[in-house]
């Protein structure tokens, strides 16, 4: 069924309020926000993601989520981002938007991006959409989860932003959200925090508890609704994608919410949903969930059932946890389907009745500079590598470009790296890398050689060989021994992000996950605000689990600078019309099949753009015939 079938008489979600959970404000860019916060921070969330990495068309980031926000990857803090953001839940008949927010890693006591929270608070009131705390307790450490903590952390925040005229306010009090799954606290304890909250807070508290129903909530001080479900998607132990299931397996979640009407008939109830739109089950192999179908229908299938329930409202999650791909903000591309990218809010609105107009866009330069060229402004997204093949017998590569917003110009090759460290034979070969001399492992396979990763590694990079002016990238080829995650700091400057009021330290490493795919896999890495005076110009690999069965191996570390990279014994072999796609020649690439040797291969488009390089290491095949390169995921 179509959205466009739904109509005033016909409306399910007609009179039942829609809540917007898990409006996420974690979100960072190195091309907005201040200046001590321009990094990638969540959209690179996934093990493995390079966020300058173009895939699919050339706009469109690594981020390793099946959907793609319309805007781009953005910074939460941008006013103009965070007022279409509300205006496009408006617009939706979403009636308040959860601001999801965690607290303090060390003390507990203040929330993180308050300072966001305070700007979202603020735009809310100006566009008339209200917006609350979702305190994100249940997956808080100790001392956070402590019952006085939690009801001093909620009672300071209320009492800042619960009187503005953006916050959400029920009976003229200041309402708050939290999950209670799990044992941090028992149930008297909620009750009694929750009443120091009421107490604390002039006027008291609109407390709203996201649990299974427990007599004791009952006509609590401060406790005025319940959420009754935890996931109400469509649960199976399969991970098909199987549309028009029969929505039978709602009715335990149903039951529930039935049987709370009796225990709390002077309080609130209300049913969540996760917009994981298919299935709740995660991928095979891969931490996320489904994203949309083409047609929404399970979704709508459930919001409709819920309705007849009759509920006081309608949660939803997520509003943009693109992580876990239930985001209901708008899409420019869903799993594949690239058709509306308001397809979730459209949804919605019509489910009540109405008419969603998407709100205007937020300004370009509030957007992914990548996204530029989609909205018709400066092209500013690079080429990517397409097919990649060797020719051993030649001692060439060949390979293409290819860009769909501007003609691509020129491809470039760097044959040699500015350092390089490798094991061959079983001996530690470096050049202009320091390494220490017993970092030499005996394990072979397949012919090679490598350093075990059973212990950590490190070596260290002359501050003369790389400067912080550079533009350098980091190519690693490790042995795929078993399954594990493998981290590399390298020298970063700032060496700390700390968020305000937050003291969350952003982590800066790279990451290569391990399959146990017994075979020698090559990544390569841009190294952001790289500088070698950083640390003592230290580049630390993490151990791993590593046996004498399944060994996890270093075999080969490059690092390359733009000065590394040049057209000569680059050939033009074919072109489209528009240069949207050039194929060349890289000859004369000297390799040995039996030692690892990176080769690096980019390109520019007119603008100047340049694709994010691909490192290869074509060593690792023993064919001497023609074959294609596979690339990584």
């Amino acid at each position: 069924m179509s959205a466009h079938l739904f109509s005033a008489e016909n409306a399910p979600l007609a009179g039942i309020p829609v809540h917007c959970m898990e409006y996420h404000i974690w979100w960072n860019t190195p091309f907005s926000g201040p200046e001590n916060q321009r990094v990638w921070r969540k959209w690179n969330w996934n093990p493995g993601t390079e966020m300058n990495r173009a895939i699919g068309p050339s706009w469109r980031r690594d981020t390793g989520s099946s959907a793609y926000p319309l805007i781009g990857p953005y910074n939460s803090g941008d006013s103009d981002v965070i007022r279409w953001q509300l205006r496009c839940a408006k617009a939706a008949g979403i009636a308040a938007m959860q601001v999801m927010l965690f607290p303090n890693q060390q003390h507990g006591y203040t929330e993180g991006r308050e300072a966001v929270f305070a700007k979202i608070v603020e735009i809310a009131g100006q566009e008339n959409i209200p917006v609350y705390l979702n305190d994100e307790i249940n997956f808080t450490k100790p001392p956070g989860q402590a019952p006085e903590v939690f009801a001093a952390r909620i009672s300071s925040m209320l009492n800042r932003y619960g009187r503005m005229p953006g916050y959400y306010k029920v009976n003229s009090k200041p309402a708050f959200c939290f999950q209670f799954y799990g044992n941090w606290a028992t149930p008297q304890q909620i009750v009694d925090a929750v009443k120091l909250m009421n107490d604390s807070v002039p006027g008291g508290v609109y407390c709203i508890i996201n649990t299974e129903p427990n007599p004791l909530f009952r006509d609590a001080p401060g406790i005025g609704a319940i959420i009754t479900t935890s996931n109400s998607n469509f649960i199976r132990l399969d991970s098909d994608r199987a549309v028009q299931r029969d929505i039978a397996e709602l009715q335990p979640k149903i039951d529930i919410f039935r049987k709370a009407r009796s225990i709390f008939p002077n309080q609130k109830l209300a049913l969540k949903t996760y917009a994981g739109f298919d299935d709740s089950q995660r991928q095979t192999g891969k931490d996320r969930w489904f994203s949309r179908s083409a047609n929404l229908e399970n979704f709508r299938r459930v919001l409709s059932a819920y309705a007849i329930q009759k509920p006081d409202f309608i949660a939803i999650t997520s509003w943009n946890d693109w992580n876990e791909n239930t985001a209901l903000e708008p899409a420019l591309d869903v799993d594949g389907f690239n058709g509306d990218p308001y397809q979730a809010l459209r949804t919605i609105a019509a489910l009540q009745g109405k008419t969603f107009t998407p709100p205007p866009l937020p300004p370009l330069s509030s957007m992914d500079p990548w996204m530029t060229a989609v909205f018709k402004g400066t092209d500013q997204t690079p080429p990517r590598v397409g097919e990649v093949w060797v020719e051993p017998n030649q001692s060439t590569v060949r390979y293409s470009l290819i860009d769909e917003t501007s003609p691509v110009a020129k491809a470039e090759v760097a044959r040699e790296s500015t350092l390089s460290i490798a094991w061959t034979g079983g001996k530690l070969e470096s050049h202009g890398i320091e390494a220490p001399a017993d970092a030499i492992a005996a394990q072979e396979k397949n012919g090679r050689f490598g350093r075990d990763l059973a212990q950590d590694f490190s070596f260290t990079i002359p501050a003369d060989k790389l400067t912080k002016k550079q533009i350098a990238w980091l190519v690693v080829t490790v042995w795929d021994g078993q399954k594990d995650l493998l981290k590399i700091d390298y020298p970063v400057n700032p060496p700390t992000r700390i968020e305000p009021t937050d003291e969350f330290t952003l982590s800066r490493y790279l990451t290569i996950p391990l399959e146990g795919s017994q075979r020698w896999i090559t990544r390569t890495f841009a190294l952001e605000d790289f500088d070698p005076s950083a640390f003592h110009g230290a580049v630390k690999f993490r151990a791993v689990k590593s046996s004498a069965d399944a060994p996890n191996l270093i075999g080969a570390v490059s690092l390359f600078s733009e000065k590394n990279l040049q057209t000569a014994d680059v050939i033009e072999v074919g072109a489209t019309v528009d240069r949207g796609a050039l194929t060349v020649l890289a000859q004369h690439l000297p390799w040995d099949p039996h030692t690892i040797r990176h080769f690096l291969l980019t390109g520019m488009d007119k603008n100047g753009n340049r694709t994010f390089p691909l490192g290869i290491d074509v060593g690792e095949h023993a064919s001497s015939r023609m074959f294609r390169l596979p690339l990584p995921e």
